[in-house]
């Protein structure tokens, strides 16, 4: 998964002693450091190609959706979704930052930092996945779900292999040399797509959702090893190193943990009040309102963070500039499109799916008004980040725990699922009040600017309405 922003380059051929005093070891992409483009012509190039693997990779992920829908039960997609969040939330919990630091950090092409990193992540996946057998059985207690008790610490090897992957899937994107990750990003989608449908169909349980997400994760960490890089990885701890990812990664561990509180806790809430069936079909929601606020916030951290991290570093004043001329264009291309969906939302299900999915269509309502407000607020955070005030990211997501985890039980206990629903979709509340003030506080935030992207999202929603009204007259 994605551990959050990652920010760009700097020279790397500077001969500068390390912390160590050691020479320098640098190491990059082939030919990465030889040809020096100019960066907006690699952040479009990068763009591009970030556009078009996400297109690619959301057609297969509907598809897929579309076909497993009529192959297995709600349960199952309930069952998946329990089985990935606990994977994610061991990975969240324990996020300290080594992605990012390696991105961002000027040392982050030397090799005793990469090997450094890469072995805080090989230990990080071996202790979740002894941490994912420990907790298996107490949460299929917890939830009344027995299958969990093996389905569990069988999903959770994904992130005991996935913690073996290269750390030149890193220093790809540290050089926005994105198209070699894209393509084994789509590759490996379809490779898990094609296993998913085959092990649905032969096994008609979640097992085959859980044996194909394996076979998914392995290919791409044994590619990730044969992708050119000057550098093979090994083990090594190198405590300077480790000092630097610790100092610039604590707020982002801290941010990481609460994140997942915050953002995932709905969805075990959700098993716990209103079982299996439902969540999953609360899940197909989830994905059809982030069609377009995934596609954002994979701009952002993938390309934008890494363009506006250099502009830090090399030309802070031209930065706020440069942000909002491509703000406003994001703004502009992303909320009215959702504004149509949040419009639309119950006649998109209704095409796509078969009436036991029919429920999906007022929460993929409710959802957008979340999607929305995720679109506004990406590029904030990413800003923020860039500029190294990693600090908010935490104070975001402490806003929406304190919104999320009284919320949904209260919703419950004087409501009912809708109002749970509607709970989660305004939880970007407070993390909007939190990031806003931030970005006021620090001198960046030009309020013309910022009311065109809920002026979009409003005037979607209106247009697809009357469009509506019309044909249904």
């Amino acid at each position: 998964m994605n551990e959050g922003p990652a920010a760009g380059h700097q020279d790397e051929k500077s001969g500068r002693p390390n912390q160590s005093g050691s020479p320098d070891k640098s190491v990059a992409p082939k030919d990465a450091i030889k040809t020096i483009r100019p960066l907006k012509r690699i952040a479009v190039s990068a763009a591009k190609f970030e556009f078009l693997a996400y297109g690619a990779s959301m057609a297969l992920k509907f598809f897929s959706s579309l076909v497993l829908s009529r192959l297995l039960f709600p349960e199952a997609f309930g069952l998946a979704v329990t089985v990935g969040l606990v994977s994610i939330g061991l990975t969240m919990l324990s996020n300290v930052g080594v992605t990012q630091s390696i991105i961002q950090s000027p040392n982050g092409d030397k090799l005793e930092f990469l090997n450094t990193g890469w072995s805080v992540l090989v230990l990080r996946g071996a202790t979740l996945w002894i941490i994912a057998v420990i907790l298996a059985y107490p949460i299929a207690k917890l939830l009344d779900e027995p299958q969990l008790a093996l389905l569990l610490p069988v999903s959770c090897l994904g992130v005991l292999i996935s913690g073996f992957s290269s750390t030149s899937l890193i220093t790809l994107r540290r050089h926005l040399h994105v198209k070699p990750l894209l393509l084994l990003e789509v590759s490996t989608q379809i490779i898990t797509f094609i296993f998913s449908v085959w092990l649905a169909w032969t096994l008609k349980s979640v097992w085959g959702l859980v044996i194909a997400s394996l076979v998914g994760v392995s290919f791409s960490t044994v590619v990730s090893h044969l992708l050119k890089v000057d550098y093979k990885n090994r083990f090594q701890w190198h405590k300077p190193s480790w000092r630097e990812m610790y100092q610039y990664g604590r707020w982002i561990q801290a941010s990481s943990a609460v994140s997942f509180l915050s953002s995932q806790a709905d969805r075990f809430l959700l098993a716990h009040y209103i079982g299996m069936a439902t969540l999953g079909v609360y899940n197909f929601a989830v994905i059809l309102a982030e069609a377009i606020s995934a596609a954002v916030v994979r701009l952002t951290h993938e390309v934008l963070f890494p363009v506006f991290s250099q502009m830090s570093r090399d030309e802070p004043a031209r930065l706020a500039d440069a942000y909002y001329r491509i703000r406003v264009r994001v703004d502009v291309m992303t909320l009215l499109p959702l504004g149509v969906i949040a419009a639309s939302s119950q006649q998109i299900v209704d095409l796509l799916f078969d009436d036991r999915y029919a429920a999906a269509g007022w929460m993929l309502q409710a959802l957008c008004v979340r999607a929305a407000m995720t679109c506004l607020l990406a590029p904030v955070e990413t800003y923020l980040f860039a500029v190294g005030q990693t600090r908010y990211g935490f104070y975001r997501d402490l806003a929406r725990a304190f919104w999320v985890l009284p919320g949904i039980p209260l919703a419950w206990t004087f409501g009912d699922v809708h109002s749970v629903i509607w709970v989660i979709a305004l939880s970007e509340l407070g993390p909007m009040i939190v990031l806003w003030f931030g970005f006021h506080r620090l001198g960046y935030m030009r309020w013309r600017y910022e009311i065109v992207g809920p002026a979009m999202f409003i005037l979607g929603m209106a247009i697809a309405t009357l469009v509506w009204r019309e044909l249904t007259v």
